[in-house]
């Protein structure tokens, strides 16, 4: 690799010393002078699932409605999850164009199908923009319908005021555990549900 030779002069005495410097900190901080940032980044971005994972047992100790929101739809940690995805995906053909700069063809290729993977995962987390913006095709659900005699259910951001929409687009019924979950009165709301459908 060409500035290998930098990378080991540069790097901290102290980070070659025992285990923890030869398996966690220098590769850190060689890949974080290869991609020119510092090595706190490197940290930061190692430390976020164990944070997420210390933020859910946090949470959970202080009761239901704080992990319900950390875990729940919609919640912190599927948003993370969405920001985390388009970071990777960012990632995936920052890599693919160094790759394919330093002629390594083959791997750039396999890091772009990657990136490709992670666009895909980001926009199923979000519905494709459906749950953000409450979008609603009623001529495709009714086209989808009448193709198939199956049961079709919609699932996903189903709201007491987008429930109505999603029956009357063709659904068959509609998952709303989550909205239901959410209230904190799930008799109540599940009586909401039956007057606005009924």
């Amino acid at each position: 690799m060409k500035n290998g030779s930098a990378v080991a002069t540069r790097l901290p005495s102290a980070s070659g010393e025992g285990l923890f410097g030869h398996w966690f900190w220098r590769p850190v901080t060689g890949a974080a002078l290869e991609w020119s940032t510092t090595p706190a980044w490197g940290l930061l971005l190692l430390a976020t699932p164990f944070l997420l994972a210390l933020g859910g047992l946090v949470s959970a100790a202080m009761g239901k409605d704080a992990y319900k929101y950390f875990t729940g739809e919609d919640g912190l940690v599927e948003n993370m999850q969405v920001v985390l995805y388009a970071a990777a995906l960012v990632m995936s053909f920052l890599v693919a164009r160094r790759l394919r700069a330093a002629d390594e063809k083959g791997i750039a290729a396999m890091y772009l199908l990657l990136g490709v993977g992670f666009f895909f995962l980001v926009g199923e987390e979000v519905s494709w923009g459906q749950r953000v913006f409450g979008w609603i095709t009623p001529e495709t659900l009714r086209e989808i319908k009448g193709r198939v005699s199956k049961t079709l259910v919609a699932i996903g951001g189903i709201t007491l005021d987008r429930a109505r929409l999603a029956i009357e687009a063709g659904a068959d019924s509609v998952a709303v555990i989550s909205d239901l979950y959410s209230t904190g009165d799930m008799t109540g709301r599940t009586s909401e549900f039956l007057q606005r459908l009924g």
